[in-house]
């Protein structure tokens, strides 16, 4: 029998509440015990108590660590700009922590809790779930090989909606200090994806606005991205699609043929041409699109987090984390400043204020 990993969760929210059913799941109760859980909405505890009767609950998450010492890890599902904080709490009572995306908000802050878990030789990992979508493991090795040969450019678009009822769920929502817009909130995989495959960053020239709804953050993102490798990229990131989500996807783009993945979560090949006639690849894309079971993200990244832990395999750390919250507060910058920013960034956004609410008016 394995060995298992004593996980506690801090937040209960959609997210979190995925992450409870799913540790509670035939799949995954020989690698995990959910030691104790902690949520402040009484409404959340209520429910929380009928459905988990043996899980211990609080209110306090400082409690909650004192009070159990064997906790393993601590799955972080706060609210974003939550996240920070509560890494730093559980750096002091000395915990590996998952973090949902993003690691933080800020850059800065996201380099400080990298640095300080590692001094202490605890882990961080940072939930980039669609890592794991087959098609996208396919991608990866393919490029890996060099079949696409030298990348011209790459698209990422994300068409989504959320209107101002999305934002009046919670009152945190589509504030710079707790949650950020869509780059910091729905594209951040997007992006995190387009580093992944692609590389890191040289350059961006970005634009944030705010069209539909009445919230501090952009509803409205998009950049001119210069990669390292000498490919361009474009990314356009928007809330503000109506009446519904249309589009998530990333394509390639290289000088042996193009590749885009889409799909809701980048989970289906939209197109896979890698030879001279210009045709899809039909073994590709009904091995991976004909599929009867959608592959969960989660349940995979959670096995990830299991190896890591215990065969200490390569995993998704602070340091991964970083870059996506990199590119995105150099988005903002670029657009607050009107030029362009080079990476890697030394200039960083400490706290979003009225210049920046400014600009997406604008």
């Amino acid at each position: 029998m394995n060995k298992k990993i004593k996980i506690a969760l801090l937040g209960i929210g959609k997210i979190g509440e995925r992450h409870l059913n799913l540790l509670n799941s035939k799949s995954l109760k020989n690698k995990f015990e959910i030691i104790a859980v902690c949520e402040k909405s009484k409404k959340k505890i209520s429910i929380i108590k009928k459905k988990f009767n043996k899980v211990k609950i609080y209110s306090d998450f400082k409690e909650m660590l004192k009070k159990n010492p064997s906790i393993d890890i601590v799955s972080i599902c706060s609210a974003s700009g939550y996240h920070y904080e509560h890494a730093k709490i559980s750096y002091n009572f000395k915990k590996n922590i998952i973090v949902e995306k993003p690691l933080a908000l800020n850059f800065k802050e996201a380099v400080f809790l990298t640095k300080k878990f590692k001094k202490i030789q605890k882990k961080i990992f940072v939930v980039m779930q669609n890592r794991f979508n087959p098609p996208i493991v396919a991608l990866k090795q393919f490029l890996k090989k060099n079949k696409l040969g030298k990348i011209s450019s790459a698209l990422v678009l994300v068409w989504w909606c959320r209107d101002q009822n999305y934002y009046k769920q919670n009152s945190w929502r589509g504030t710079w200090k707790l949650d950020g817009g869509v780059l910091s909130n729905q594209a951040i995989h997007h992006l995190d994806m387009l580093l992944y495959l692609l590389g890191d960053v040289k350059s961006v020239m970005g634009q944030i606005k705010r069209k539909f709804v009445k919230i501090e953050s952009e509803d409205y993102g998009s950049a001119l991205i210069q990669l390292k490798s000498g490919a361009s990229a474009v990314i356009q990131a928007s809330n503000a699609t109506r009446p519904r989500n249309l589009e998530g996807s990333i394509t390639i783009h290289g000088e042996k043929g193009s590749i885009k993945i889409g799909g809701t979560t980048m989970n289906k090949i939209e197109f896979w041409i890698d030879n001279k006639k210009g045709e899809n690849n039909k073994k590709i894309i009904k091995k991976f699109n004909n599929q009867k079971k959608l592959i969960n993200g989660h349940k995979k990244f959670y096995d990830h987090v299991y190896d890591a832990f215990y065969n200490n395999t390569k995993y998704i750390d602070g340091k991964e984390g970083i870059r996506s919250i990199e590119l995105v507060n150099a988005i903002y910058y670029s657009a607050l400043k009107g030029k362009k920013i080079f990476l890697p960034l030394k200039n960083f956004i400490n706290k979003f204020d009225k210049k920046i609410e400014n600009e997406i008016k604008s």
